[in-house]
């Protein structure tokens, strides 16, 4: 089971995980689909639809880099609920009792998505799974399972 959690004490955190796959056809296009199931939990009052859902794949390593004194990602993930070239918002994770605890927004806990891109010249990508936490709130998300099927564009 991987987690990622943190606390927002600004205006954006996004928590991600990130692995690099190889042994793609360099240059190539290729789709992506995603199975994902998770769980997580928030302590905080937010929107019942704050907590967003993300993925996505790169060329380049994913991390955080310096920018104007605050942290933010070196690919495109897009902000909140908007998309990015290197991620997509797949739904988001919302609240199922008044307890606050959460889990995703369909009965199967399963979010199910499909993403287009390139591999490097060395037959690299890197692939992201990631959730932006609304401004306050703490939370921990528990990817229970994570399943990719690559196929040719």
């Amino acid at each position: 089971q991987l987690h990622v959690g943190g606390i927002n004490h600004g205006e954006n955190l996004f928590m991600f995980a990130k692995h690099k796959a190889s042994g793609f056809e360099p240059g190539k296009i290729y789709t992506l689909s995603f199975d994902i199931s998770l769980l997580a939990s928030i302590t905080t009052d937010v929107p019942s639809d704050s907590l967003r859902f993300k993925v996505g794949a790169s060329v380049i390593e994913p991390m955080p880099i310096i920018n104007n004194r605050f942290y933010t990602l070196n690919i495109d993930k897009g902000n909140e609920n908007t998309d990015g070239s290197n991620m997509v918002l797949i739904g988001s994770i919302v609240p199922n009792n008044s307890l606050n605890t959460f889990k995703v927004s369909n009965a199967s806990s399963n979010y199910n998505a499909s993403y287009k891109t390139t591999a490097d010249s060395n037959g690299n990508l890197w692939i992201i799974v990631g959730v932006d936490v609304p401004k306050g709130a703490q939370a921990d998300v528990y990817f229970s399972s994570i399943k990719i099927v690559v196929s040719t564009s």
